[in-house]
């Protein structure tokens, strides 16, 4: 039940609101995430981290399932530590003086935008104009646990545009190695859902 997702949300901090994807009018920091039979294309599909384009991104998520469907739409999660790790020592050390920008303008732009709407009051997903479409966040490329100190990579291949101080043709050849780190086997995992389950990350 909703009330009871936003109550152990609460119990981690405040919660964000999402400045594009209209959430329930009822619960307004809630969204409904929603693919309907024979759409072609899905929220969040490709490899993200949530609201990274966000001047302090999320603490994390929670998504509860309430209809899934027999088959597909599982959720693969990968290990952005593991990513760290497996570079080499001379790239961590660059990485780790260098920041990227973030920004949601490509993966919502209304014109090519999946999984929703921005005009179409019948779709299931309804999504907002916002000042993120056209802002831009600035984060380190190597991010340091608070409290474990361990180091993880923060790009993204949907909201990571280029490298602060390059531009976007001499950040690409970098940006795409790192991405194509993401989807390596031994760092993901795959989580299938079933109606009533509850996933944190």
């Amino acid at each position: 039940p909703t009330p009871l997702q936003v109550a152990l949300a609460k119990r981690f901090g405040e919660l964000d609101r999402h400045p594009i994807v209209k959430g329930l009018p009822e619960h307004p920091d809630v969204l409904e995430i929603v693919r309907e039979a024979g759409a072609p294309t899905n929220f969040g599909e490709s490899w993200h981290s949530d609201n990274s384009y966000m001047r302090q991104p999320s603490l994390g998520s929670i998504l509860h399932a309430v209809e899934v469907p027999p088959v597909g739409n599982d959720t693969m999660f990968s290990c952005a530590y593991g990513m760290y790790d497996m570079l080499s020592p001379a790239l961590q050390k660059v990485l780790s003086s260098l920041k990227a920008v973030h920004t949601a303008g490509l993966a919502f732009n209304p014109n090519t935008v999946s999984g929703g709407s921005f005009d179409n009051p019948e779709a299931a997903m309804k999504y907002q104009q916002a000042q993120e479409l056209e802002t831009e966040s600035l984060h380190p490329m190597v991010r340091e646990h608070p409290e474990t100190g361990r180091l993880a990579l923060f790009v993204n291949s949907m909201f990571t545009t280029r490298i602060e101080g390059m531009t976007v043709t001499e950040s690409k050849p970098i940006l795409e190695y790192l991405f194509a780190q993401v989807g390596m086997p031994n760092l993901t995992c795959r989580f299938r859902w079933r109606s009533g389950d509850v996933a944190m990350w």
